[in-house]
């Protein structure tokens, strides 16, 4: 039987501070939660679970499977709480229980007990340049980290596990980080089965909107996230999927489920940017694709049976696995960004550590 466990890690600082590297990787904590199957050997992977918004490290759908898949696949499964994920949840219900009481209220107080009331509120979040929703490369930074800290952690176990086989699950902008997971550690991922990545961060220029309906009248939470207003925000292009894959030599396999109703990235544009990628199966999903088990709709997410769509992609690429147990990763410095900068990220400790270079 699988065996469960929680660690805090050491993790890369915020790069959004100004003195980030002084003292990196000594005082920002991670949290990773792993299960391991009964009997390790040299044919067990890696899986890296990856949430969105709306989920995190303790949702049931994720729990489930970090219980249920490392005995049933002989993986390692795990999972990180990545940077500022906390700001991507729901609103708790007494902040929603206070929206309903004001809005009552409101109704009240202007007699409008026979219409129907659209009545916004911000949502609760408290973000600093320490810990942010930034939507994109600390998020992925952590999540590299998680995996190279539990390789390790298992070698110097003296337990040896298959390198070869090192995935991630991802959905919806857990499945955008997957992505950025890849390109920005090439060698360590062999298989990427994604549902519904946009190829953009949708809440990076645009405010987030949560509705709830009570009484026929609309309470809408609105999520302004800092990460385009703060002053290091390294602009727009990093976070462009089409940018970092762009004459890329991809070598991860990369399954991807999009459905043609998606709100946030169009099956059209998904398709295109899947034609330029090795090693890519693209699924867009259509009404006729919906069996109502596996896949519910063709909206984003598509109301997807998680087990099960890991589950039929798995067992269709698990004998394109290699086997090994070394891992070797190379420094990246190919990310040029607004004000002629560039972003490389160095695995020279063997975790990775980001700089940004002025261009001469």
């Amino acid at each position: 039987m699988s065996k469960a466990y929680s660690i805090e890690i050491l993790a890369h600082s915020s790069i959004y501070k100004n003195n980030y590297l002084d003292n990196n990787y000594k005082e920002r904590k991670l949290r990773v939660d792993y299960s391991e199957p009964e009997r390790i050997n040299e044919s067990t992977g890696i899986l890296l679970l990856i949430p969105g918004y709306g989920a995190s490290i303790d949702s049931n759908v994720y729990k489930k499977m970090r219980g249920k898949f490392s005995d049933l696949y002989n993986l390692i499964i795990l999972q990180c709480d990545y940077f500022g994920s906390e700001f991507m949840q729901t609103p708790q219900n007494d902040e929603i229980g206070k929206a309903i009481e004001e809005t009552i209220k409101y109704k009240d107080s202007n007699y409008l007990d026979n219409k129907q009331l659209v009545k916004h509120f911000n949502a609760n979040i408290d973000e600093n340049i320490d810990n942010l929703n930034d939507m994109g490369v600390m998020q992925a930074i952590d999540n590299i980290t998680a995996v190279l800290a539990i390789i390790n952690m298992f070698r110097n176990k003296g337990m040896l596990i298959n390198i070869k086989k090192v995935m991630i699950y991802g959905h919806s902008h857990g499945a955008y980080l997957a992505y950025m997971c890849n390109r920005f550690c090439p060698q360590l991922f062999q298989l990427i089965i994604e549902n519904s990545a946009y190829i953009y961060p949708t809440y990076l220029n645009n405010i987030r909107c949560l509705r709830y309906e009570y009484n026929s009248n609309i309470i809408s939470f609105d999520f302004r996230y800092m990460i385009s207003n703060i002053e290091n925000f390294l602009g727009n292009e990093i976070y462009s999927l089409e940018y970092l894959y762009r004459n890329f030599d991809n070598m991860c396999y990369i399954v991807s489920y999009h459905g043609e109703l998606d709100d946030m990235t169009s099956l059209e544009d998904k398709s295109e940017f899947a034609q330029n990628i090795n090693k890519m199966v693209f699924m867009g999903i259509t009404k006729s694709d919906i069996d109502g088990e596996m896949i519910k709709s063709c909206r984003h997410s598509l109301d997807a049976d998680f087990l099960m769509m890991f589950d039929m992609t798995y067992k269709a690429f698990e004998k394109k696995f290699g086997q090994g147990t070394d891992l070797t990763i190379t420094n990246l410095e190919s990310f040029v960004l607004k004000d002629k900068m560039k972003l490389s990220i160095c695995y020279d400790t063997g975790f990775p550590i980001i700089r940004k270079v002025k261009l001469t």
